[in-house]
């Protein structure tokens, strides 16, 4: 973890999106930062002025304007990974230099896409992915400890030197391990490491279906806890990352072919060289590194 009192901090943030990761965000500067000024903005008020209550944010907006996002404000995007490129095109319109501009969205590529298509590379802005959150949503959830020690990709392409500091050293301000990359290769490790694991344990939930729960255990708790996560969320980061989510979904398929068919021929040997390859990576698998990463070649 970054020693973040080590870390200069920033005066005023604006979160766009206040649920789980966003709501997380603020209560990781509230504890760390008591002094930064921190605005929210989405579309319900009355959800807005509960955040307040918690004492997550200080001031409120329902729309993205010159007075919702102060002069040299750093804005957090956490919003589902189909709006992002819009709000980032909306921050940009502002015609100020001095905000920076990241998000929180877990798939890249679709967002420097959109953005070129629609008005050319915006260089205020990095994309970023902190690899952390729950299935729980909503700012109810959220935790002040979240992202400590755990890794944030950024994804710089065009961006310009300033906003790449200020971004790399938000999101180590509190508590993340930021490494880089580019968006491309963003997209395809996530397909394995994040998406993929939520679409078996999708499936793992529904092969099971609900007369069976009462005979579930612990193996089947752990295994689909994930598939709990928001359905609207999910679909927009596999249809977001598209072409990648299906390579996974293919080579989670020859696994599942080879295991049925030493299953089948009773072969023993190839069984069990299937398993202890698994459980050899889980092993390995470090316990810094969040559970959904777990057990996925890469």
């Amino acid at each position: 973890m970054s020693n973040d009192s080590a870390l200069p901090e920033e005066d005023q943030i604006t979160i766009v999106g206040v649920g789980l990761i966003g709501g997380s965000i603020a209560a990781a500067l509230r504890h760390r930062f008591p002094n930064t000024t921190i605005t929210g903005i989405g579309r319900e008020e009355d959800r807005l002025k509960q955040a307040i209550r918690r004492g997550l944010l200080d001031r409120i907006h329902t729309s993205i304007s010159p007075t919702s996002i102060a002069p040299g404000s750093l804005v957090v995007i956490c919003l589902p990974v189909d709006q992002i490129a819009n709000a980032v095109r909306q921050i940009a319109g502002l015609n100020d230099s001095s905000i920076a501009i990241t998000d929180a969205g877990s798939v890249k590529s679709l967002i420097y896409e959109t953005l070129k298509r629609t008005g050319g590379k915006v260089v205020t802005y990095i994309g970023a992915h902190p690899i952390a959150g729950g299935e729980k949503t909503g700012f109810e959830h959220a935790q002040p400890d979240l992202f400590v020690g755990r890794k944030c990709i950024i994804t710089p392409e065009e961006a310009c030197q300033n906003t790449l500091v200020r971004v790399e050293r938000f999101w180590q301000t509190i508590g993340c391990e930021v490494s880089r990359m580019s968006a491309i290769e963003h997209d395809r490790i996530l397909s394995l490491t994040s998406h993929l694991p939520h679409v078996l344990a999708a499936v793992a939930a529904s092969a099971v279906g609900q007369s069976l729960l009462p005979y579930t255990g612990s193996g089947f708790r752990d295994t689909t806890r994930i598939a709990e996560g928001s359905a609207d969320l999910w679909t927009t980061i596999l249809l977001g990352n598209q072409e990648n989510a299906l390579r996974a979904i293919h080579c989670a398929r020859e696994l599942l072919d080879q295991f049925s068919e030493a299953i089948a021929n009773g072969n023993s040997d190839s069984l069990h060289r299937c398993l202890s390859e698994a459980s050899e990576i889980r092993r390995r698998l470090s316990d810094k590194v969040h559970p959904d990463e777990s057990g996925v070649r890469i």
